[in-house]
């Protein structure tokens, strides 16, 4: 189980990794529309309508390109979201197996003359006190 632990923080990583990569593909394309707006802004319409068409049309893709960028954000946003309950699930049974395991040990501690079988009785009976 810590092995799957261990694969599952490495793919999360690695998860991340790849959503800073986007994240910054997203920033670079924030900075191109800008410079595409400005261009337009600084061309002369009457003279410039054909290039002006043509620079609206690569913002538009570039529009495109940055939703795509926030939906593979939230994709890997998700997945990594699922490995970590993966992840906290896995922590919780080797907890579990963890405290089973020290149970066992104080019951051979406290009652090392009680058989495995009459050690579930001696447990109801505390309980009920």
């Amino acid at each position: 189980m810590k092995k799957q632990i261990a694969c599952l923080e490495r793919n999360r990583q690695l998860a991340f990794a790849e959503a800073c990569r986007v994240y910054a593909r997203r920033i670079k394309i924030d900075e191109i529309i800008h410079n595409l707006k400005e261009a337009i802004k600084k061309a002369e319409l009457p003279r410039d309508i054909g290039r002006v068409a043509e620079v609206k049309k690569r913002i538009r893709h570039f529009w495109k390109e940055q939703e795509d960028c926030y939906g593979m954000v939230d994709d890997i946003s998700h997945r990594m979201y699922l490995m970590l309950m993966q992840r906290l699930t896995l922590r919780r049974k080797i907890d579990r197996l963890d405290m089973q395991m020290e149970c066992n040990r104080l019951a051979d501690i406290l009652y090392p003359q009680v058989p495995f079988e009459l050690l579930n009785d001696v447990k109801e009976e505390v309980k009920k006190y």
